[in-house]
């Protein structure tokens, strides 16, 4: 049955004299298909969204695309999704979803791992989209991240990269600015320059850290960014021969690259929170009256490894509440 079916099964059920039947009755033991639209590939929140759902004793059936960071793909998913008329769409972060939202009005879509689900413009001041779509956001508010940052050592000067055309990384300098104005901090900004084509040269990114170094920051972070977090194991990596310690907003950079620590919503834990949202589509409630979500807590993951390259360790307190990697 699909979303359309059910909505309007619901609606017949509203009218006098309707019978009391459940909305999704005789959908018990079906297989759903879920087509997954993927932007760099598997992640964390893929294992948990399944997880989620195998807990959730639903029998699914998995169809799996991946964009490999080329927007142009996503439309012919959208239409083999469509074709194949699955019961639900997942997608993978801001630029995925905002995309797929826009060709996408006949299946529900639940997304995970979008970094500012309101100012993507897939979220109202209710936390509801009220249409197809819902899903979960893995952000932690950036006063909090500033917090975190001071705990392990108070500073004056805060650099953060970015990639100028990506819209989660414009929404978080901004976010980052107000809140330097607020706490009375310099924000240093670097975006990486584009080529010819107007995308983002990855060749350039040593440059531009010892550009950043030159500055004299006591930090640099890292926005939740798409190419920031492919590219995240150049930057950390010029970063520590500079002797820069590295905050990380998200969680690869703390697994796969040199960040030194870093406030982060565990990629699994977004995509099971995600998972049970799908859930409550797939057993029939509208996607736009499910709420769009972050979790409400998060890990601070130190990494000593890098920590010990430094000479930079963090405060002992710390050690009571932050999830240590050797």
């Amino acid at each position: 049955m699909t979303w359309l079916r059910r909505r309007l099964l619901t609606a017949l059920l509203a009218l006098p004299g309707a019978a009391a039947i459940p909305a999704w009755a005789g959908e018990d033991g079906r297989t759903y298909r879920i087509f997954m639209i993927l932007w760099r590939g598997e992640t964390g929140a893929e294992q948990g969204f399944r997880a989620q759902l195998h807990a959730s004793g639903l029998k699914v059936e998995y169809i799996v695309r991946d964009a490999d960071q080329q927007a142009e793909r996503i439309p012919a998913f959208v239409e083999e999704a469509r074709g194949l008329k699955v019961d639900l769409v997942y997608t993978w972060g801001t630029t995925v979803t905002v995309e797929v939202a826009k060709l996408l009005r006949d299946i529900p879509i639940v997304f995970t791992v979008v970094s500012w689900p309101h100012k993507a413009g897939l979220a109202g001041p209710d936390n509801l989209s009220h249409r197809n779509i819902t899903g979960t956001s893995h952000t932690v508010p950036i006063d909090l991240q500033v917090r975190a940052i001071q705990a392990y050592r108070r500073f004056e000067r805060l650099a953060v990269v970015y990639n100028p055309i990506e819209a989660n990384s414009i929404a978080t300098v901004q976010s980052l600015r107000d809140q330097a104005e607020r706490e009375r901090f310099t924000l240093i900004e670097e975006a990486v320059p584009l080529d010819a084509d107007g995308r983002p040269r990855v060749d350039d990114l040593p440059n531009l850290i010892a550009r950043v170094s030159l500055r004299e920051p006591q930090f640099l972070f890292l926005p939740p960014d798409s190419f920031v977090g492919a590219h995240a194991e150049v930057i950390t990596r010029e970063a520590l021969r500079r002797h820069l310690p590295t905050f990380s907003s998200t969680e690869p950079p703390l697994r796969d690259a040199d960040a030194l620590f870093g406030l982060v919503a565990h990629y699994s834990a977004v995509g099971r929170l995600a998972g049970r949202k799908a859930e409550e589509v797939l057993k029939g409630r509208p996607p736009g009256e499910v709420p769009i979500e972050r979790l409400s807590r998060f890990s601070l993951i130190v990494q000593m490894r890098v920590a010990r390259q430094l000479g930079f360790y963090p405060p002992v307190a710390m050690f009571g509440y932050a999830e240590v990697l050797p």
